[in-house]
């Protein structure tokens, strides 16, 4: 699901001009896992601007770029670099290598949770919550 909301959302940005290693990045980095149906989502974001990802039988990698639109909201663009083409846990095909997206990281307060969406107001956003490890 998260894949077809981050290709559905592409048009939406042009562009995020913030390095990953800037601190814009920072409450990003590490491990973020959701569940469900039994079915386990990791996402890592590392400081070098690589994104590596599993969801159900699908593995890669993508690179991506960042920029705070608040201290809790993030524009991100994503785009695949290494893909298994495995099924995802909503059993879709997963991302094809050279996809983009564009989508808002809407993280808590305390920056343990974060929640993928279409907008920066939140209202577009997946039923998968991530929580950071």
């Amino acid at each position: 699901m998260k894949h077809i909301l981050l290709a559905g959302c592409a048009a939406m940005l042009a562009s995020c001009t913030s390095t990953p290693a800037t601190s814009d990045a920072s409450k990003l980095l590490g491990t973020w896992v959701s569940e469900k149906n039994g079915c386990k989502e990791v996402y890592t974001f590392l400081p070098n601007g690589v994104r590596t990802y599993s969801s159900g039988n699908e593995v890669g990698e993508a690179r991506y770029t960042v920029k705070a639109v608040t201290p809790f909201v993030f524009q991100c663009t994503d785009v695949i670099t290494k893909t298994n083409n495995g099924t995802d846990c909503d059993g879709a095909p997963g991302a094809q290598k050279g996809d983009k997206a564009n989508i808002f990281i809407r993280l808590t307060s305390d920056n343990s949770q974060m929640t993928l969406c279409a907008d920066a107001a939140g209202d577009r956003c997946s039923e998968w919550v991530f929580t950071k490890q």
